[in-house]
């Protein structure tokens, strides 16, 4: 990412109202200002109950979770964390090495779009540096 996209970048969570911030990939199209979709636990793995022995989650066998089993519809949109930027006047070599390791580790999950989005609040999600960000609108369209 060249120096002047991230410092836009920057300067579009410095002008943003909320205080929580994190990078979204996917498929959907969103327009700036457009409030993400929330997202769904999705479990690899089969989760049984322990003393019935049945299935936790539902199998999705069709879909773009196909292959995944269903943990229900999270209370937010998830996103890689940005981590703490500072956001001085003159933004500090720091912030920009922070946002950029952000995006970069975002780069794992697939989706056609990716998005700078700002929440109102956070909880932790279950992925390495994955938050679950609430009210995720879209702030920045990186492609």
């Amino acid at each position: 990412m060249d120096r002047k996209e991230l410092i836009e970048m920057l300067n579009a969570i410095k002008n943003s109202p909320d205080g929580y911030f994190g990078i979204r990939s996917e498929n959907y199209k969103y327009e700036i200002g457009d409030i993400c979709f929330n997202s769904r636990q999705l479990y690899q793995d089969p989760v049984y109950d322990d003393i019935t022995n049945e299935l936790v989650y539902p199998y999705i066998e069709n879909g773009i979770y196909k292959g995944y089993y269903d943990g229900g519809e999270l209370d937010g949109t998830s996103v890689t964390q940005i981590g703490s930027l500072n956001l001085h006047e003159d933004f500090l070599e720091e912030d920009l090495e922070t946002l950029n390791n952000a995006i970069k580790e975002n780069e794992m999950y697939d989706g056609e779009h990716r998005y700078i989005v700002s929440g109102t609040d956070w909880n932790d999600g279950n992925d390495y540096n994955e938050i679950i960000l609430t009210q995720a609108e879209v702030i920045y369209i990186i492609k």
